[in-house]
């Protein structure tokens, strides 16, 4: 092992249980990176989103779902994103701020729920593809998230959460029903939500960014997600290989492509921009 979860830890601000990669195995710093995830299971995150008391098998992180009056679609809320603070309470002490990663599972949540009440969805809806995602704005606890997926053909929605009516987050979301790769995000299912896979993969390149000297003043944060495909649903139990091959790298912001793969095959692939602050 070339850096252990302890040195990553020492490159940046995540603490438990918001430090998903359990080390680093290469890494050439600015170029590229790779990482692994020996177990989902053992996620201290993991555990905690099983745990999370819910009345449906579809809603994990939403408190409440309701149709949409102004197009086909739904509405999904969380009142108080400080109710979901022990899942990334480690991101970052002392200031706390909702990870994009759990946006996106938020939003691909409510998302899930509507398309389950569609007929072509009866056998399970699979997040297949994220297109032309952006973060606009932080979400810190106290803000309400109101979250609008509004289909735009049988398989796709756009989603756009907002806080105090500005807009946090947007992008498009394809599922795929059927077939042999259908699964349901927890607590339902023992899988992993997509999402939580490209926050490793971050990880993973921002300590490809930052290099083994990097420390904590300085903050990659997610801003955008772009072509991203999602192959198969990451079950309890597997062990992931996660690269970061960093494309575009400015003072502001930079830009790599992401891979996470098992031994079975690609999990998710795809482009993401993070900014510096």
């Amino acid at each position: 092992m070339l850096l252990s979860k302890a040195d990553i830890q020492q490159i940046l601000p995540h603490r438990e249980p918001f430090v998903l990669v359990d080390g680093i195995v290469e890494l050439d710093p600015g170029r590229y990176g790779v990482g692994i995830v020996r177990d989902v299971a053992r996620w201290d995150l993991f555990s905690r989103l099983r745990e999370r008391k819910s009345d449906s098998n579809e809603l994990m992180l939403v408190d409440s779902v309701r149709p949409s009056i102004s197009s086909p679609g739904v509405v999904g809320i969380i009142e108080n994103v400080a109710t979901l603070e022990p899942l990334f309470e480690g991101h970052f002490p002392g200031q706390p701020l909702f990870p994009g990663a759990l946006t996106l599972a938020a939003m691909a949540e409510v998302a899930h729920h509507y398309l389950l009440q569609q007929e072509v969805f009866c056998r399970g809806a699979f997040l297949k593809r994220a297109d032309g995602w952006r973060f606009r704005r932080a979400i810190v606890p106290g803000d309400r998230l109101e979250i609008h997926a509004e289909e735009t053909d049988p398989t796709a929605m756009k989603v756009t959460a907002t806080v105090e009516g500005r807009i946090a987050a947007e992008g498009r979301l394809t599922f795929v029903p059927g077939g042999p790769v259908v699964a349901s995000p927890l607590p339902g299912q023992a899988t992993l939500p997509g999402a939580l896979v490209v926050e490793a993969l971050a990880e993973v390149g921002a300590v490809a960014v930052l290099g083994p000297d990097g420390g904590t003043d300085r903050l990659a944060l997610l801003a955008a997600i772009q072509d991203w495909e999602f192959y198969a649903p990451v079950l309890a139990g597997t062990e992931i290989t996660l690269s970061a091959s960093l494309v575009d790298m400015r003072p502001s912001f930079g830009k790599g492509l992401f891979v996470a793969s098992s031994a079975d095959g690609p999990i998710a692939e795809g482009h993401l921009v993070f900014g510096f602050c």
